[in-house]
């Protein structure tokens, strides 16, 4: 029998990027698009050579990304979505007809007490919205929510502030579970339960899809939270602009 190849991928600052990310003589296509269906993120030739070396291997292509349920269908990769799909940071695992694999809803039922969780990112929630007020910070401050279920509490400043300042007087005044992962990208900070873990996701599948020794497995990522996640594959690769890249090089 012939081994698979499976590709783990997060998607945005991997694999597609907004136009002011891009180098202005790089061709671009579109990839993605906002909630009013204008294009959003592009994908450059470099890496649509990427993917189409992937496809013509058989790889199976499995996208791993911080995107919820909605926005990952603005996506207009086709290959991205032929297989499962890891969305809303680890938190949703979908077949390939975009519902929740039953196996890990139970495990998300019986390991897991999301109620609970909705209850303490709710509260959360509302002790940051106080401090951002109280320090005039101009953010969002949002429960993510994807098939019902809380993934994770997000804060999105806007552009025109040093929000990494932002965050570390957040993270100065309130105390957070220490069961949650802060996860900082840009100008987004988010508070991630137990469940909302791309690696727990990644050795779920690597567990349904009977991933054999000779199996090779191929992970691609940006952001030093995706590390996690890459370390359980037989190869890791990123963007030499990636937040992974810019660590290692200091």
């Amino acid at each position: 029998m012939n081994n698979k190849i499976i590709v783990f991928t997060d998607i945005d600052d991997t694999l597609i990027y907004t136009k002011g990310k891009c180098d202005k003589n790089t061709h671009l296509s579109v990839a993605a698009l906002d909630k009013d269906l204008v294009p959003r993120s592009f994908i450059s030739k470099k890496i649509e050579s990427l993917i189409a070396m992937f496809v013509s291997s058989n790889a199976g292509i499995i996208p791993v990304t911080g995107r919820n349920s909605e926005i990952f269908e603005r996506v207009t990769l086709k290959s991205l979505k032929a297989n499962y799909k890891i969305v809303s940071h680890g938190a949703i695992v979908l077949d390939q007809n975009n519902k929740i694999v039953p196996e890990w809803s139970m495990k998300l039922k019986n390991k897991f007490n999301v109620q609970s969780w909705g209850i303490i990112l709710s509260e959360l929630k509302n002790e940051c919205l106080k401090i951002i007020s109280t320090l005039h910070i101009p953010a969002t401050c949002e429960i993510v929510f994807d098939h019902n279920i809380p993934c994770y509490l997000c804060i999105k400043c806007t552009d025109k502030i040093p929000y990494n300042t932002a965050f570390k007087n957040i993270l100065e005044i309130i105390q957070p579970d220490n069961k949650l992962t802060i996860h900082i990208n840009g100008r987004n900070m988010a508070f991630l339960p137990p469940y909302t873990s791309k690696k727990k996701a990644v050795e779920f599948l690597l567990d349904i899809m009977n991933v054999g020794n000779d199996d090779l497995t191929i992970s691609l990522g940006d952001s030093l939270t995706d590390l996690p996640f890459m370390n359980l594959t037989d190869m890791a690769v990123y963007p030499t602009t990636s937040q992974i890249s810019q660590n290692i090089s200091n």
